[in-house]
């Protein structure tokens, strides 16, 4: 893949999903800074630009609830998706 190609503005999306309130959401945002929210609701999701020359895809959630889902969507196509399950399950999703 040429520079050009790898630097092309890409739009992410990261998505959880669970059964229960969120503890914590943790991701890196558009410039590769990692960012941590508290108590978010269980349908969580947040979308934007990539801006970094190299994009860094990786998310994570803890629920307070028993089953937790992520995906992280590029450009349309999900490009990373897991499920976890068990009492303040936290689940991880990442992709290169």
């Amino acid at each position: 893949m040429s520079a050009t190609a790898e630097s092309a503005q890409k739009q992410i999306t990261y998505e959880v999903h669970s059964d229960g309130q969120l503890m914590s959401v943790n991701y890196y945002d558009e410039l590769n800074n990692m960012t941590s929210l508290q108590d978010q609701p269980a349908d969580w999701s947040t979308s934007f630009d990539g801006k970094a020359t190299v994009q860094l895809y990786s998310l994570g959630a803890q629920t307070k609830g028993e089953q937790v889902s992520c995906s992280i969507t590029v450009n349309g196509e999900v490009v990373a998706s897991n499920t976890a399950s068990g009492r303040y399950a936290l689940v991880l999703c990442s992709a290169a």
